[in-house]
């Protein structure tokens, strides 16, 4: 099931497969979306992190807590390899695992 970002930052554990309790950067400005998609999809970690501060006015806590859950390839979830459906936040149905897509 499709997440909204209220819906994410209501849930004391935004990720229920690793439990991660921090904040996680977004949404995203269109922008940004690219930039990150660029950085991520370049393999460039500091200009990732970088593009994710600067568009969000995030720490790097909450930027690290977003590029842990960046689906790599869309519809797939990072963390198991499942389907998933095409959204900006969603929980992976097999292993509930939060996918962020860009």
């Amino acid at each position: 099931m499709a997440l909204t970002w209220d819906d994410l930052r209501a849930r004391g554990m935004p990720c229920l497969r690793c439990k991660w309790t921090g904040p996680i950067a977004g949404p995203l400005s269109a922008a940004g979306r690219a930039r990150v998609a660029a950085a991520a999809t370049g393999h460039l970690n500091i200009e990732l992190f970088l593009a994710i501060r600067q568009d969000t006015g995030c720490g790097l806590a909450e930027a690290k807590g977003m590029v842990q859950h960046l689906v790599k390839t869309p519809g797939e979830c990072h963390w198991c390899g499942a389907a998933i459906p095409i959204a900006e936040l969603i929980d992976c149905p097999e292993c509930r695992a939060l996918n962020i897509a860009l």
